[in-house]
Protein backbone atom coordinates (compact mmCIF):
# COMPACT_ATOMS: atom_id res chain seq x y z
CA UNK A 1 0.00 0.00 0.00
CA UNK A 2 1.27 3.47 -0.87
CA UNK A 3 0.49 6.81 0.79
CA UNK A 4 0.52 10.31 -0.64
CA UNK A 5 1.28 13.36 1.46
CA UNK A 6 2.65 16.90 1.11
CA UNK A 7 5.13 18.87 3.20
CA UNK A 8 5.60 22.64 3.11
CA UNK A 9 8.78 24.16 4.54
CA UNK A 10 9.92 27.77 4.89
CA UNK A 11 13.61 28.50 5.39
CA UNK A 12 15.75 31.61 5.78
CA UNK A 13 19.49 31.19 6.14
CA UNK A 14 21.66 33.50 8.20
CA UNK A 15 24.23 34.14 5.50
CA UNK A 16 21.95 34.40 2.49
CA UNK A 17 19.48 36.89 1.09
CA UNK A 18 17.43 34.05 -0.38
CA UNK A 19 14.12 33.03 1.16
CA UNK A 20 13.09 29.49 0.28
CA UNK A 21 9.79 27.69 0.20
CA UNK A 22 9.63 23.95 -0.29
CA UNK A 23 6.44 22.12 -1.13
CA UNK A 24 7.02 18.40 -1.34
CA UNK A 25 4.58 15.85 -2.65
CA UNK A 26 5.68 12.41 -1.51
CA UNK A 27 4.57 8.86 -2.19
CA UNK A 28 5.81 6.28 0.32
CA UNK A 29 5.20 2.56 0.02
CA UNK A 30 5.01 -0.10 2.70
CA UNK A 31 5.85 -2.68 0.05
CA UNK A 32 8.89 -0.96 -1.37
CA UNK A 33 9.95 -1.02 -5.00
CA UNK A 34 13.59 -1.65 -5.76
CA UNK A 35 15.28 1.76 -5.82
CA UNK A 36 18.91 2.86 -5.41
CA UNK A 37 19.82 4.01 -1.89
CA UNK A 38 21.11 7.32 -3.24
CA UNK A 39 18.63 9.89 -4.59
CA UNK A 40 17.73 10.22 -8.26
CA UNK A 41 16.06 13.29 -9.72
CA UNK A 42 14.56 14.49 -12.99
CA UNK A 43 13.58 17.98 -14.09
CA UNK A 44 9.88 18.79 -13.94
CA UNK A 45 9.37 22.54 -14.57
CA UNK A 46 10.58 26.06 -13.82
CA UNK A 47 8.59 29.30 -13.70
CA UNK A 48 9.51 32.92 -13.02
CA UNK A 49 7.11 35.29 -11.25
CA UNK A 50 7.84 38.97 -10.95
CA UNK A 51 6.76 40.11 -7.51
CA UNK A 52 5.92 43.25 -5.62
CA UNK A 53 8.19 45.07 -3.16
CA UNK A 54 11.38 43.97 -4.95
CA UNK A 55 10.70 40.26 -4.43
CA UNK A 56 10.89 38.11 -7.53
CA UNK A 57 10.30 34.37 -7.36
CA UNK A 58 11.73 31.48 -9.30
CA UNK A 59 9.69 28.30 -8.84
CA UNK A 60 11.49 25.06 -9.63
CA UNK A 61 10.00 21.56 -9.55
CA UNK A 62 12.04 18.35 -9.60
CA UNK A 63 10.82 14.77 -9.33
CA UNK A 64 12.81 12.54 -6.99
CA UNK A 65 13.10 8.99 -5.71
CA UNK A 66 15.25 7.51 -2.97
CA UNK A 67 15.60 3.88 -1.91
CA UNK A 68 15.80 4.34 1.87
CA UNK A 69 14.05 7.69 2.27
CA UNK A 70 16.88 9.48 4.10
CA UNK A 71 16.13 12.82 2.45
CA UNK A 72 16.02 16.10 4.33
CA UNK A 73 17.52 17.50 7.52
CA UNK A 74 15.54 18.12 10.71
CA UNK A 75 15.98 19.24 14.30
CA UNK A 76 17.33 15.82 15.19
CA UNK A 77 20.28 16.49 12.87
CA UNK A 78 21.33 19.80 14.45
CA UNK A 79 24.01 18.15 16.61
CA UNK A 80 25.57 16.22 13.72
CA UNK A 81 28.81 17.95 12.74
CA UNK A 82 28.47 16.69 9.17
CA UNK A 83 25.70 19.21 8.53
CA UNK A 84 26.81 22.24 10.54
CA UNK A 85 27.10 25.55 8.76
CA UNK A 86 30.87 26.04 9.05
CA UNK A 87 34.05 24.66 10.61
CA UNK A 88 36.73 26.64 12.42
CA UNK A 89 40.22 26.75 10.93
CA UNK A 90 43.15 26.21 13.30
CA UNK A 91 46.67 27.58 13.04
CA UNK A 92 47.76 24.25 11.54
CA UNK A 93 44.98 24.28 8.94
CA UNK A 94 42.84 21.67 10.70
CA UNK A 95 39.05 22.02 10.46
CA UNK A 96 37.35 21.58 13.83
CA UNK A 97 33.61 21.69 14.67
CA UNK A 98 33.79 23.90 17.78
CA UNK A 99 35.82 26.93 18.75
CA UNK A 100 38.96 26.62 20.87
CA UNK A 101 42.17 28.58 21.30
CA UNK A 102 43.79 26.94 18.28
CA UNK A 103 41.46 28.83 15.91
CA UNK A 104 43.07 31.52 13.76
CA UNK A 105 42.10 35.06 14.74
CA UNK A 106 42.16 37.94 12.32
CA UNK A 107 45.55 39.62 12.17
CA UNK A 108 47.53 36.38 12.11
CA UNK A 109 50.18 36.27 9.37
CA UNK A 110 49.66 34.60 5.99
CA UNK A 111 45.86 34.69 6.15
CA UNK A 112 43.26 35.83 3.59
CA UNK A 113 42.05 39.44 3.72
CA UNK A 114 39.01 40.28 5.82
CA UNK A 115 35.90 39.19 3.93
CA UNK A 116 32.69 37.27 4.44
CA UNK A 117 34.00 34.09 2.82
CA UNK A 118 36.84 33.27 5.23
CA UNK A 119 35.95 35.02 8.48
CA UNK A 120 33.20 35.22 11.08
CA UNK A 121 33.19 38.69 12.61
CA UNK A 122 32.14 40.12 15.96
CA UNK A 123 31.40 36.89 17.81
CA UNK A 124 32.12 36.45 21.53
CA UNK A 125 33.30 32.84 21.64
CA UNK A 126 35.07 33.05 24.98
CA UNK A 127 32.21 34.58 26.98
CA UNK A 128 34.43 37.46 28.07
CA UNK A 129 32.54 40.20 26.20
CA UNK A 130 35.47 40.52 23.80
CA UNK A 131 34.34 40.12 20.21
CA UNK A 132 36.65 38.09 17.98
CA UNK A 133 37.04 37.72 14.23
CA UNK A 134 38.07 34.14 13.43
CA UNK A 135 38.79 31.94 10.43
CA UNK A 136 36.11 29.57 9.21
CA UNK A 137 35.39 27.35 6.25
CA UNK A 138 31.76 27.09 5.23
CA UNK A 139 30.38 23.58 4.90
CA UNK A 140 28.69 22.63 1.62
CA UNK A 141 26.91 19.77 3.42
CA UNK A 142 24.89 22.29 5.41
CA UNK A 143 22.72 22.34 2.27
CA UNK A 144 20.92 19.43 0.64
CA UNK A 145 19.78 21.02 -2.61
CA UNK A 146 22.31 22.69 -4.89
CA UNK A 147 21.53 25.15 -7.67
CA UNK A 148 23.87 26.51 -10.34
CA UNK A 149 22.53 29.40 -12.42
CA UNK A 150 23.71 29.97 -16.02
CA UNK A 151 23.10 32.42 -18.84
CA UNK A 152 23.69 31.81 -22.54
CA UNK A 153 26.32 33.84 -24.34
CA UNK A 154 28.47 33.82 -27.45
CA UNK A 155 31.56 32.58 -25.66
CA UNK A 156 33.74 32.06 -28.74
CA UNK A 157 32.65 35.15 -30.69
CA UNK A 158 31.30 33.24 -33.69
CA UNK A 159 27.86 34.84 -33.47
CA UNK A 160 26.26 31.50 -32.63
CA UNK A 161 24.85 30.80 -29.16
CA UNK A 162 23.08 27.56 -30.02
CA UNK A 163 25.99 25.44 -28.83
CA UNK A 164 25.35 23.74 -25.47
CA UNK A 165 28.78 24.90 -24.34
CA UNK A 166 27.75 28.56 -24.57
CA UNK A 167 26.53 28.83 -20.98
CA UNK A 168 28.29 30.92 -18.34
CA UNK A 169 27.95 30.23 -14.63
CA UNK A 170 26.55 33.21 -12.70
CA UNK A 171 28.47 34.09 -9.53
CA UNK A 172 25.90 35.84 -7.32
CA UNK A 173 28.54 36.60 -4.72
CA UNK A 174 30.53 38.49 -7.35
CA UNK A 175 27.43 40.39 -8.53
CA UNK A 176 25.97 41.34 -5.17
CA UNK A 177 29.02 40.78 -2.95
CA UNK A 178 29.58 40.59 0.74
CA UNK A 179 27.80 37.39 1.73
CA UNK A 180 29.49 34.00 2.20
CA UNK A 181 27.78 31.27 0.29
CA UNK A 182 25.68 33.82 -1.59
CA UNK A 183 23.94 31.36 -3.87
CA UNK A 184 20.64 29.63 -4.47
CA UNK A 185 21.47 26.48 -2.50
CA UNK A 186 18.95 25.47 0.14
CA UNK A 187 17.92 23.02 2.81
CA UNK A 188 14.68 21.09 3.16
CA UNK A 189 13.41 19.16 6.18
CA UNK A 190 13.04 15.40 6.56
CA UNK A 191 10.57 13.87 4.13
CA UNK A 192 10.24 10.46 5.78
CA UNK A 193 7.83 10.83 8.71
CA UNK A 194 8.33 7.21 9.75
CA UNK A 195 11.01 5.86 12.09
CA UNK A 196 11.98 3.15 9.61
CA UNK A 197 13.67 3.35 6.25
CA UNK A 198 11.39 3.19 3.22
CA UNK A 199 11.53 4.24 -0.42
CA UNK A 200 10.19 7.66 -1.32
CA UNK A 201 9.04 9.12 -4.62
CA UNK A 202 7.67 12.60 -5.10
CA UNK A 203 8.00 16.13 -6.40
CA UNK A 204 9.99 18.86 -4.69
CA UNK A 205 8.78 22.41 -5.38
CA UNK A 206 11.56 24.87 -4.62
CA UNK A 207 10.46 28.51 -4.55
CA UNK A 208 13.33 30.99 -4.39
CA UNK A 209 12.16 34.44 -3.33
CA UNK A 210 14.89 36.99 -2.86
CA UNK A 211 15.30 40.40 -1.29
CA UNK A 212 16.78 41.87 -4.47
CA UNK A 213 15.39 42.12 -8.00
CA UNK A 214 16.99 39.63 -10.38
CA UNK A 215 14.73 40.42 -13.34
CA UNK A 216 16.31 43.80 -14.30
CA UNK A 217 19.76 42.20 -14.30
CA UNK A 218 18.97 39.11 -16.40
CA UNK A 219 15.79 40.11 -18.24
CA UNK A 220 17.46 40.01 -21.66
CA UNK A 221 19.27 36.71 -21.05
CA UNK A 222 18.36 33.13 -21.81
CA UNK A 223 18.91 31.19 -18.58
CA UNK A 224 19.02 27.68 -17.21
CA UNK A 225 19.71 26.06 -13.84
CA UNK A 226 21.45 22.83 -12.88
CA UNK A 227 20.01 21.00 -9.88
CA UNK A 228 21.33 18.33 -7.52
CA UNK A 229 20.12 17.04 -4.14
CA UNK A 230 21.85 15.12 -1.36
CA UNK A 231 20.67 12.64 1.27
CA UNK A 232 21.76 12.42 4.91
CA UNK A 233 24.40 9.82 4.06
CA UNK A 234 25.90 12.54 1.82
CA UNK A 235 25.03 10.63 -1.34
CA UNK A 236 24.53 13.16 -4.11
CA UNK A 237 21.96 12.66 -6.84
CA UNK A 238 22.57 13.01 -10.53
CA UNK A 239 22.71 16.59 -11.86
CA UNK A 240 19.80 17.65 -14.06
CA UNK A 241 19.35 20.80 -16.11
CA UNK A 242 16.23 22.86 -16.55
CA UNK A 243 14.83 23.96 -19.85
CA UNK A 244 16.02 27.32 -21.10
CA UNK A 245 13.89 30.14 -19.66
CA UNK A 246 13.73 33.93 -19.40
CA UNK A 247 12.71 36.34 -16.66
CA UNK A 248 9.84 37.84 -18.60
Amino acid sequence: MCRFYAIMVNAHFKYSLIFLLFLVSVVSCNEPPELPLGPTISFNSIEFKEGLNNRDSLILKVDFEDGDGDLGLGREDEGDVRYQEFFFVTTTGELIPTFDNRVVRFGAPNQPPLDFEHWIRDIDFDGDDVEDTVRVEFNENFFNIFIDFFYRADTNGDGDIDDDTDYILIDFNDIFGGQPGFNLNGRFFRLNTSDNERPLRGTLTYKMTNSFRISPIFRDNILKVDIQIQDRALNKSNVVSSNDFTLQ
